[in-house]
């Protein structure tokens, strides 16, 4: 472990945020001087651990911690062999910053942790010490900004930054989400508060990412059904990466099981939109198959539901009108099909609903601005739903 502290005098002023990164990185020697750059003005001391790294990371925080025109108050890091468990690593920094907290934050200032990856990049440093210092905060919910190698930027929220104490650790062994939050008020950050992830920039790294997401749940198993949350994760992250490596049975087949447990516990509204789009598309290519239906017609619309209120949310990103595209087309496709085919009353039934749920979904949102779908078109599908009943 290497550590040099310098004790900072208290701001008089008021309760101003000391603000810790908690952080794992491995080989990201590259990245670490513009992280570095970018978090100047918001952060005081880094609470690091290193799993593994052989491109002079370590080397570079050495010289970095020792740099006497960096503002920083302290660099603590500690070297700990990869294991495949993200929670694992993460929660030493977090044992770390909190370390750091209780021993080195000025009296009269608020400690706080802030969670980053080498390959993040911190938008209005000061914007973040403000929102910590003025809102009344306990845990602040981030905009994440990741542009992709297609050229599109995804947009998510994160729980990135809480006052130290609280007891948070991180629970799953990939990705970042943490536990306990119930009881705790999260606080939305303003949209220019937020960070630039920079890490799918292109297509081998962003295949590396999802690969290792499969890797590393293959590898710790199937959680049992006594730990719903688990379980929920696990299938989740493995239809999405799934999904992403072009392996579709794999992602029907995680987002069924999801999707069920989403059912079965009452959590749709607040379930991740993926599944939904993978099952609704499923149901489609398979309309006969009676193990997605109803199920697969809930799906179907969640799904639809979901895209379009993230498009009619001002979201151009060109995925979301892509996979609403091929909802409709589907959908109108196989309606059309099921209809002139004279199909069985229970199909037609559904080709009817699907006819609905398209029009529902697209008439009030702003796809046609886009060129995408026509009055004609629409009128087509409400002939169809009507031929349908």
């Amino acid at each position: 472990m290497g550590m040099k502290l310098r004790k900072k005098k208290a701001d008089p002023q008021g309760p101003e945020p000391f603000v810790i990164v908690a952080m794992i990185v491995k080989n990201e020697r590259a990245n670490l001087p513009k992280l570095f750059d970018s978090a100047e003005g918001l952060v005081d001391a880094w609470a690091i651990v290193d799993t593994g790294s052989s491109d002079g990371t370590v080397e570079w925080l050495r010289a970095e911690r020792d740099r006497t025109r960096r503002r920083w108050v302290g660099m603590v890091w500690q070297e700990d062999p990869w294991r495949d468990d993200f929670a694992h690593s993460r929660n030493l920094s977090l044992d770390l910053a909190d370390t750091m907290a209780l021993d080195h934050c000025p009296e009269g200032r608020e400690p706080w942790v802030i969670m980053l990856d080498g390959d993040d990049r911190v938008r209005n440093p000061r914007a973040w010490r403000e929102i910590l210092r003025d809102s009344g905060a306990v845990i602040v919910s981030a905009n994440i900004y990741s542009p992709t190698h297609k050229g599109t930027t995804e947009t998510v929220h994160q729980l990135r930054a809480w006052r130290a104490g609280l007891g948070l650790r991180y629970r799953f062994p990939c990705h970042s989400e943490l536990h306990p939050i119930k009881g705790h008020t999260i606080t939305p950050a303003p949209i220019n508060v937020c960070i630039n992830h920079v890490g799918y920039l292109d297509d081998e790294h962003t295949d590396a990412n999802y690969k290792r997401t499969v890797r590393i749940l293959r590898k710790h198993g199937e959680p049992p059904a006594s730990d719903p949350d688990s379980l929920e994760h696990y299938h989740y992250y493995l239809s999405r990466a799934s999904l992403m490596l072009g392996d579709w049975p794999s992602a029907e087949h995680h987002a069924m099981q999801a999707c069920r447990l989403w059912v079965e516990r009452g959590t749709v509204g607040q379930s991740p939109p993926e599944p939904w789009i993978i099952l609704a598309k499923y149901h489609l290519r398979h309309p006969f198959d009676e193990s997605v239906d109803p199920f697969g017609m809930r799906a179907f619309s969640e799904g639809l539901r979901r895209l379009v209120a993230a498009a009619s949310g001002g979201n151009d990103n060109p995925d979301i009108w892509f996979h609403i595209l091929q909802l409709a087309a589907l959908g109108y496709q196989t309606s059309s099909l099921m209809v002139g085919l004279g199909a069985n009353p229970r199909v037609q039934q559904a080709t009817t609903t699907w006819a609905h749920e398209i029009i529902k979904a697209l008439a009030p949102t702003p796809i046609y601005g886009k060129g995408m779908v026509t009055p004609e078109q629409l009128k087509a599908l409400r002939q169809l739903e009507k031929r349908g009943g």
